[in-house]
């Protein structure tokens, strides 16, 4: 293998990768992958395929293993995705592999006299030599807060919420309604998504059952804010403990909810059974016995 390294522009810290630690890793170890020299060639199954400069012969079940933990082929799917409607990436499915393209990878790559190189066409494939990676490279003709999101009117930024939310529908798990939690996202502030991108993976690992999770847009709206209640681990279902009789054969039953909140449901003996032999509810005055 032939070591070099990959240049990287201090404005990245002003892209929407920088926001997110898996992103960003990610897309840190793309650019490591992609092919480095002109051209090569890989065997792959039996096969010879061409692999030019700032291409990568990957499957799917190839780059989940190789970007590491956390990775799933949905998770890698919707990131290329994101990538592709960046215009940072392309994808070919070759009928064995799946060609991944960095465009304008010279930009990443300065000769060791710190000068950039020429941009070499690749054969067969059209560079976009016009389109690259917003906040890494140093245009001299563009003005100094283009790149800065939080300073861009509401208009500029709505493509980076698109960005940031299809990220975190994912973490979550994509629970209920996409194109409601996706109204709730818009008319949460900046630093009210950042919030929610921050707390995700805790709400996940406090139920990590999606059943009793709650839905995403339930979660986001920003009319109740349940994002800001205390995060209670429900992972083996809702403890209730019983709270007077309602009528023949009914009991009410007090619990706090997956947001933290007070409850009272009504229910009789089988679906009071029910619901303990699902694991939905735990017995709480039982285990206080």
């Amino acid at each position: 293998m032939n070591w070099g390294f990959i240049s990287i522009h201090r404005t990245i810290e002003q892209h929407w990768l920088w926001d997110n630690n898996q992103y960003f890793s990610a897309w840190i170890k793309i650019l490591l992958a992609v092919n480095h020299e002109q051209k090569e060639k890989i065997l792959i199954k039996g096969t010879l395929f061409n692999c030019d400069r700032g291409e990568s012969l990957r499957s799917i079940s190839g780059w989940v293993q190789y970007l590491g933990q956390g990775w799933t082929k949905a998770k890698l799917e919707t990131f290329f995705r994101l990538l592709k409607n960046e215009t940072m990436i392309k994808t070919v499915n070759e009928r064995k592999t799946l060609r991944l393209s960095v465009c304008n990878y010279d930009t990443y790559q300065y000769s060791e006299d710190g000068k950039a190189p020429q941009v070499r066409p690749q054969k067969g494939r059209k560079q976009d030599a016009d389109k690259t990676l917003k906040g890494t490279n140093n245009n001299k003709n563009k003005d100094n807060n283009d790149n800065n999101i939080d300073k861009a009117p509401a208009e500029q930024r709505e493509p980076y919420a698109d960005l940031k939310f299809e990220s975190a529908w994912v973490d979550f798990g994509r629970l209920g309604s996409k194109q409601k939690a996706k109204g709730f996202w818009k008319r949460l502030t900046d630093s009210q998504r950042e919030e929610i991108i921050r707390i995700i993976p805790a709400r996940v690992a406090s139920q990590p059952n999606e059943k009793f999770r709650g839905h995403f847009a339930s979660w986001i709206n920003p009319a109740n804010e349940n994002w800001k209640n205390k995060i209670i681990s429900n992972a083996n279902g809702v403890i209730v403990k019983r709270d007077g009789v309602v009528g023949e054969g009914c009991m009410k039953f007090a619990f706090t909810d997956k947001f933290g909140d007070a409850k009272t449901e009504i229910a009789d003996k089988a679906k009071f059974d029910s619901k303990i032999a699902s694991g939905e509810w735990i017995d709480g005055d039982k285990t206080n016995d």
